[in-house]
């Protein structure tokens, strides 16, 4: 797991699907549809029950455009797909660098945070898991 979590391969097919919002109803329109071959790396650390979601790359093969509202000419879907991702990708890193403490997902969790100190979560080891500890509030020695 040098490279973090990967999300399909050469050999995983996927359908996807563009929408666009209708101002007037807000209601999500299928504009175009998509079937490719797909990977995508990312990571997902945790440090302090806050975590960390980061998008590292994608990578698109033989791309085809299998379903379309609009009119558009032939294009190298893979580059298209490639494009987007990276784009939404950034805004993603961007949004979320301080990371998201488990309270802003569940606020019932929050007490998860002083229970739990000092936790790691992280898939960087290199003999396929993914590495995890903690300490918890009773093992402080004044709790004794």
């Amino acid at each position: 797991m040098a490279d973090g979590i990967q999300i399909g391969g050469k050999d995983s097919m996927f359908n996807i699907e563009v929408t666009a919002m209708n101002k007037t109803n807000g209601a999500p329109l299928s504009v175009m549809t998509f079937e490719t071959a797909m990977l995508m790396k990312v990571n997902f650390t945790m440090s302090n029950v806050i975590f960390y979601p980061v998008y590292q790359q994608s990578m698109f093969w033989n791309t085809n455009l299998t379903k379309s509202a609009v009119t558009i000419a032939p294009h190298n879907y893979d580059k298209v797909l490639g494009s987007m991702t990276k784009v939404m990708g950034q805004s993603w890193n961007k949004k979320y660098t301080a990371g998201v403490p488990i309270a802003a997902l569940d606020p019932d969790l929050a007490m998860i945070g002083g229970l739990i100190k000092n936790s790691t979560l992280t898939p960087y080891v290199s003999d396929g898991w993914m590495y995890a500890g903690f300490s918890m509030a009773a093992d402080a020695p004044y709790y004794h």
